[in-house]
């Protein structure tokens, strides 16, 4: 089969719309399909492989008391996803 890239979008929402019209194919997080609205769409995991997200904290340079435990509470998050 050959595809054809037509549209190209870092938008999840338009991705979910352009599937939904039948004209897409997209790798969704997981998180987003949770929170997604209406249908249309059927998706799959994708077996056999690692992916990974790089997540980035901004704060002002100097950061108030909330962000390092903030931080610590991210890590150990994916920490935890990354060993399921």
């Amino acid at each position: 089969m050959r595809l054809t890239v037509a549209y190209e979008t870092r938008d999840y929402e338009v991705s979910l719309a352009l599937i939904t019209a039948g004209v897409g194919i997209a790798l969704i997080p997981q998180s987003i399909l949770d929170a997604a609205h209406g249908g249309g769409w059927v998706s799959r995991p994708l077996r056999g492989t690692s992916l990974a997200r790089e997540i980035y904290t901004v704060h002002r340079l100097r950061p108030p008391e909330p962000v390092p435990d903030m931080v610590a509470t991210l890590r150990r998050t994916a920490a935890r996803s990354l060993r399921t």
